[in-house]
């Protein structure tokens, strides 16, 4: 093999590895958890404060009034878990964008919400061994009560950075439904980690294009046309590859929906025709034998009654006292409904 057709085949392992490093600096920014922004970011040091019931809580357990919030500046305010509907999920790799539209699309297709009523966000925690499916967590919570806490920050003059869900295993701050402005700078989106990474990969890079001599770069120039032309060929067929793969999942789902007979949506629509009239609920959760769910009524007398008359739940029960509101007329409840044997099982739902 002669000198120029080596270097010819040097210069397209060159033109091979740059796409590759192209592709997986993508990947990489798209695909990080934020728990790595976690090690790095300003999460530590912002002061964690609790939402519950219209008031915040300081980690003490005392609740924050105006002459002591002064001090705490911007805060991160952490919802209470029963304010949020949790669901995970596997999911091909693909953008925290798409991941988000496919679990709303679920979820609003199961739940008599609009879009315009809930905010959610996504969260990866863990990738497969061959790096192709994602194990997706979906947090949903109602745009009031995201309301509800930033008029409480606002009363007590804080300014909040996020609003999240703290987990109560690692304290890990997740999620986040405060919708943020249009981006100042490019580490706003990208933890500190993924940065220096891709800063030594540049690096790399340009030391691989100045080690190029000025004999081969009519070749290299030429390759690189190639390569781009190479580019625009393949990438309308990698967007309908995706397109394809996103089509069979949502008729997978689609199918399941349709063809099981114990879905969520039937236990959903059960509870929901034995509730008394004049009753809403602000969230709803489950395990794999119990129903979680509150809300507001104005008919709470009678109200285990007529869930227990439900052939999927086996009891009915308050889990708190009821808060009478003077204004609406209304008693606030928190209810526990225990499934029977054959309601529809929880743990299918999350495998959808």
């Amino acid at each position: 093999m002669n000198n120029t057709k080596l270097q010819s085949r040097l210069r397209l392992v060159k033109s091979k590895i740059l796409g590759f490093f192209s592709w997986w600096a993508i990947t990489l920014v798209e695909t990080a958890p934020r728990w790595l922004k976690g090690m790095v970011s300003k999460d530590v040091q912002t002061q964690r404060l609790l939402f519950k019931s219209g008031r915040l809580y300081a980690p003490d357990g005392k609740a924050i009034i105006a002459p002591a919030a002064g001090s705490l500046g911007q805060v991160n305010i952490i919802l209470d878990g029963s304010d949020v509907f949790f669901r995970e999920r596997w999911l091909p790799v693909a953008s925290r964008h798409r991941w988000q539209a496919i679990m709303d699309f679920d979820f609003l297709s199961n739940a008599p919400f609009d879009a315009s009523e809930i905010c959610s966000d996504v969260e990866l925690l863990e990738l497969d061994e061959n790096g192709e499916l994602g194990r997706v967590r979906h947090a949903v919570c109602k745009h009031e009560t995201v309301g509800l806490a930033l008029s409480s920050a606002r009363k007590t003059g804080l300014k909040p950075a996020r609003i999240s869900v703290c987990d109560a295993d690692s304290g890990s701050i997740y999620f986040n439904f405060l919708k943020q402005p249009t981006l100042q700078f490019l580490s706003q989106r990208m933890d500190k980690l993924n940065v220096m990474l891709i800063a030594l990969v540049a690096l790399g890079l340009v030391s691989v294009a100045f080690n190029a001599t000025a004999a081969n770069q009519t070749e290299i120039a030429e390759l690189e046309k190639q390569e781009a032309v190479l580019r625009q060929t393949a990438k309308p067929v990698l967007q309908k590859h995706g397109e394809v793969l996103h089509l069979i999942e949502l008729d997978t789902w689609l199918r399941h929906v349709f063809e099981n007979p114990t879905r969520f949506a039937n236990l959903y629509e059960d509870v929901t025709l034995h509730l008394p009239e004049g009753t809403w609920l602000e969230s709803l959760s489950y395990n794999d034998e119990s129903l979680y769910m509150t809300g507001q009524t104005h008919d709470a007398d009678d109200m285990v009654e007529r869930l227990e008359k439900s052939k999927l739940i086996d009891r009915a029960e308050f889990t708190t006292p009821l808060i009478r509101n003077a204004i609406t007329g209304t008693d606030r409840f928190q209810m526990k409904l225990s499934l029977s044997e054959f309601a529809p099982h929880p743990a299918a739902e999350r495998q959808m």
